[in-house]
């Protein structure tokens, strides 16, 4: 968890490199699912953890798309990776154009 949306794309571009890879050592992988969607309610630590793509505001339950949400729609649309290092650059800071692929998915 991080309130730093730059390190959650990069967690998420590693966790998904290391599935092509697992692919390409012929692991029968199907699916990936980045957990969370939503900040949501941990029961040791309450609402500080900050993992969600959407950030949610506690006083007025507003949602708020997080750049790596659209970072991780843009390479689901694009079946691509991102060229390796070019991860958290971008103007808006929300990850590279997937459009540039390393290798897809």
């Amino acid at each position: 968890a991080t309130a730093n949306d730059e390190k959650r794309i990069a967690y998420i571009d590693r966790a998904l490199r290391e599935v092509l890879a697992c692919l390409g050592e012929g692991a029968d992988v199907r699916s990936y699912m980045y957990w969370s969607l939503l900040d949501n309610f941990e029961w040791a630590l309450g609402y500080a953890p900050t993992f969600g793509l959407v950030a949610v505001d506690r006083q007025t339950f507003a949602r708020h798309p997080r750049p790596s949400s659209s970072w991780l729609g843009a390479v689901a649309r694009a079946r691509v990776l991102p060229i390796y290092g070019e991860v958290a650059r971008s103007a808006g800071g929300a990850g590279a154009d997937p459009a540039q692929p390393v290798q897809s998915v």
